[in-house]
């Protein structure tokens, strides 16, 4: 997910009659303060759809900051999904419980591997290969309309304010003010 302020600029510059570079460090000291804010409303939207901790779903979503020269903040959602045990994964005598998508299920025939947190099936009746097993995608969830929705609002409501702030405040430093 991009967070871009491109279009909005010239209008800022013509309204404020202020000088263009001000504009675009303010305009990116703005969007590296919404950021933050937008990555953890997500968190807290992906959490409640997904049951997977907000302190995992925040190490996956990595944040590139906005820069005078490229006004645009990245927001990434790492490609992997998680593996089941991530999500509360306990060893029964049927399988492994997890709470992956906020629903107790056992997934049978499962293992947690001594000495981690992988949780893993047999392919065949021999003793490998193994193969792993994931809980929601991350990414798919991090696409999804609430989702968006959630981190546009976030980005509507506190952009002005701390573009506005960031102005102010470079002003300040210029002697402007």
């Amino acid at each position: 997910m991009e967070i871009s302020v491109k279009s909005r600029l010239d209008e800022i510059i013509r309204d404020l009659d202020a000088h263009p570079e001000t504009v675009r460090k303010a305009a990116a000291m703005a969007l590296n303060r919404v950021a933050p804010t937008a990555r953890s409303r997500a968190v807290k939207k992906i959490n409640a759809e997904t049951g997977l901790r907000q302190s995992s779903i925040r190490k996956r979503i990595t944040l590139t900051k906005a820069r005078d020269y490229l006004l645009q903040v990245k927001l990434t959602a790492q490609r992997h999904a998680p593996n089941i045990a991530s999500y509360g994964g306990v060893q029964t005598k049927q399988g492994v419980r997890s709470r992956a998508w906020r629903k107790s299920r056992v997934y049978p025939r499962t293992f947690i591997l001594p000495g981690t947190r992988i949780a893993v099936a047999r392919k065949t009746k021999a003793r490998y290969p193994l193969k792993a097993i994931y809980g929601p995608s991350l990414p798919n969830a991090f696409v999804t309309r609430v989702v968006t929705e959630e981190m546009d609002k976030a980005v509507h409501e506190r952009f002005p304010i701390e573009f506005m702030r960031a102005l102010r405040s470079l002003w300040r430093k210029a002697g402007v003010q």
